[in-house]
């Protein structure tokens, strides 16, 4: 260990470096205010108060109170199906919620989801309906799960309880608190509904 004479830990004077801080087997160096004139490089960092840089580049997720652009799946409200719920049933409801109607063509919902099917961790389901097509009846559901196994096609009705919630997949960004009419101000974003447009001021 390394320090100056003014030095404590956690004040605002002198400096100290521990080859091995606390027995953690970790370095560290400690001191008031810094100037670095070459790279920085850091696996975790926590700031507080401003940051200023000429650019910059984020490989992971991005958190600001107005902003989350993030690859942790974000979820929808949770949907719930008892068994003996029948197939039609939990069609209609997911084609409903995904706003898909039933006609004379092939229907198909594929999403991610996290959720249980009676003991199973269920990551993907999918809800087929062939339409009205003259051929054999091979509409239905098929739920994936985490252990890489499937349902295979259910036809009649769930023989487990099936809850889940719809998942992003992949970067999901998502605004916080934006305006919900025309500001006025040429250039600033806006919700109208489910649109996002941008003010001409």
């Amino acid at each position: 260990m390394i320090q100056s004479d003014d030095f404590t830990e956690g004040g605002d004077r002198g400096f100290c470096i521990w080859a091995n801080y606390k027995n953690t087997g970790k370095s560290r160096f400690e001191c008031n205010d810094g100037v670095f004139r070459g790279d920085v490089y850091a696996k975790n960092g926590i700031f507080h108060g401003r940051i200023e840089a000429d650019e910059g580049f984020f490989r992971g997720n991005l958190e600001t109170p107005v902003l989350l652009a993030t690859t942790t799946p974000i979820l929808s409200a949770q949907q719930y199906y008892a068994s003996g719920t029948t197939r039609t049933s939990i069609q209609n409801s997911v084609f409903s919620y995904w706003g898909k109607s039933v006609g004379n063509s092939p229907v198909t919902v594929s999403k991610p989801v996290v959720g249980t099917y009676g003991s199973k961790s269920v990551i993907r389901i999918v809800v087929y309906d062939q339409g009205r097509a003259a051929v054999g009846d091979i509409s239905g559901i098929t739920l994936y799960f985490s252990d890489e196994t499937d349902s295979g096609l259910i036809q009649s009705s769930i023989t487990e309880s099936l809850s889940f919630r719809y998942s992003t997949g992949g970067w999901a960004v998502v605004m916080n608190n934006m305006q919900t009419e025309d500001p006025r101000i040429a250039g600033v974003l806006w919700r109208d509904g489910t649109d996002l447009k941008i003010s001409l001021g």
